[in-house]
């Protein structure tokens, strides 16, 4: 085992990264706060909920380097700030959390060279705003996302921050969207919405992007008719930069629709629409454009219970699509699949299904003293838009000092490029047990399955991933607690290079004010 800085050496050296590259990460994750804040700048007045804190770690890895044959022991220590703001007043609403995990790694000892570099900051932020400009007419939507995720998703890149792998990429995310809403009487609404989004990212390999959208709709009210109706029109222009080896590219999506609706009665509504698709990308495909129809039902036989299931046509694909939830007084389940066609920019932050939230229902950062995981969306390395097959599924049990927590997703994304397919299977078990009014226990495992069609080995090889987490949180004070975690991690490919074991314990300190 290797400690390489005392504890000068550890302020020094956080000195030094901060100044240093580390502070284009700082400006990123500030211009991101700032335009969700912005947007509810006026909300000066109402109910505000804010809070701060910070969680200190010391971590030791048997495997830094995420190697099979170059395995490296370290100890690694993190200073993880957070803050939250959440509140609403009479025109405005916000919601913004954050973190910044900062570590002591450094550039000696390295252990590959997958394109990323050790980052010496892991943040997190994921913030949403909306004020009302105009009484009943105007407003305007802010977002504002941040996190990690893998550059190569065929590769090992650890589930957080702290290895020297390398595979690893921070994707800063903010929209900003002005929209108006308009009703005639009570006999329809109109909306019209713009957004602008976007999106850098720390890897120029990955490339950063912007994306604007125009929607368009004119439709029936609710309780009007046992007839609905709706006119909808869509555009999105996708534009990447130029870098050293990719000339700049725009993509665009646009479609126009009509749809009916009929209620039959409270529990059945049926549901159809047809229209046309206009597009303009790269593909290897004979079609880009063409006609779209759609057809389902609806069935809601209490508040608790929704089903949704219908099918459709688009020019890529059937399209068929299926939502349901359920809730019962201690459990939830909600089950989602979809084929849609998108971009890797959007499903490089696809929300998780069942966040992670305190009592409240707020987002937990950096839950059970926990380091700050990497994002689990995995997609491939693309300009061009993709055919995302997605299978999601969620289930939440709670009572008394027990809760259970099951979940699971599949994406069978298609690249229109040069049509190579990949899937990025990950499913996980959750435990989390209240011992005493001041101490809790939790467990999870997953796994994690990345595969590549036949004809598409030049993405890159199939792998699998198995993750167990252990961990004890001991609440010694109002605002303070300690927490220790083990972790253990296992890797299998078809590449025998990314193969690796990893055992983790983590032993930190966290106050909250």
């Amino acid at each position: 085992m290797v400690r390489e800085l005392d504890d000068h050496d550890i302020i020094t050296h956080l000195k030094t990264s901060i100044k240093g590259d580390c502070m284009s990460a700082f400006r990123r994750y500030s211009i991101a706060a700032a335009c969700v804040c912005s947007v509810s700048q006026g909300a000066l007045a109402g109910d505000w909920k804010s809070g701060y804190g910070v969680n200190v770690r010391e971590v030791f890895t048997d495997n830094v380097c995420l190697s099979e044959d170059n395995k490296k022991s370290e100890f690694i220590t993190t200073v993880t700030p957070n803050f939250s703001i959440k509140g609403s007043s009479g025109r405005a609403k916000l919601n913004v959390y954050g973190a910044m995990e900062v570590n002591n790694l450094t550039d000696s000892n390295k252990c590959s060279s997958n394109g990323g570099n050790d980052d010496n900051l892991n943040p997190r932020l994921s913030g949403n705003g909306t004020v009302e400009l105009v009484s009943n007419l105007l407003y305007i939507d802010g977002t504002a996302n941040i996190q990690q995720n893998s550059i190569n998703p065929f590769e090992s890149s650890g589930d957080s921050n702290l290895n020297r792998n390398d595979n690893r990429n921070t994707t800063y995310d903010y929209s900003v969207s002005p929209y108006l809403i308009h009703r005639f009487s009570d006999v329809a609404k109109l909306n019209i919405r713009y957004t602008y989004d976007d999106q850098e990212n720390s890897e120029s390999v990955v490339g950063n992007s912007d994306q604007q959208s125009v929607f368009a709709s004119l439709t029936s009210l609710p309780g009007w008719s046992k007839l609905s109706w709706g006119l909808q029109g869509n555009y999105q222009k996708v534009s990447y930069d130029e870098d050293s080896s990719t000339p700049d590219q725009q993509d665009e999506l646009s479609s126009v629709s009509f749809n009916l609706g009929y209620q039959i009665n409270r529990k059945w509504k049926i549901f159809g629409s047809v229209g046309d698709e206009f597009n303009d990308f790269e593909t290897v495909n004979d079609e880009t454009e063409g006609n779209i129809w759609s057809a389902g039902f609806e069935w809601t036989p209490n508040p608790r219970t929704r089903v949704l299931m219908s099918a459709g046509e688009k020019f890529f694909d059937n399209t068929p699509k299926v939502s349901i939830s359920h809730r019962l007084k201690h459990s939830q389940f909600s089950l989602e699949y979809e084929k849609t066609l998108t971009f890797t920019r959007n499903l490089r932050t696809e929300p998780e299904f069942f966040p992670i939230v305190d009592q409240n229902g707020d987002p937990i950062l950096d839950q059970n003293g926990e380091l700050i995981l990497i994002g689990l969306n995995q997609t491939t390395l693309t300009r061009s838009p993709v055919v995302d097959e997605r299978l999601k599924l969620g289930y939440r049990w709670s009572r008394g000092r027990t809760a259970i927590t099951v979940d699971g997703t599949s994406s069978e994304q298609t690249r229109e490029e040069d049509g190579y397919s990949s899937t990025f299977t990950t499913v996980g078990v959750g435990v989390r047990r209240d011992l005493t009014p001041h101490m809790n226990a939790n467990a999870r495992i997953s796994y994690t399955d990345t595969s590549v069609a036949s004809g598409s080995e030049v993405l890159g090889s199939d792998s699998n991933v198995m993750r167990v987490y252990l961990g004890l949180t001991k609440k010694i004070s109002e605002k303070t607690s300690l927490s220790v975690t083990y972790a253990f991690s296992d890797r299998d490919a078809d590449s025998q290079n990314s193969e690796y074991t990893e055992n983790r314990i983590t032993v930190g300190i966290g106050m909250r004010w």
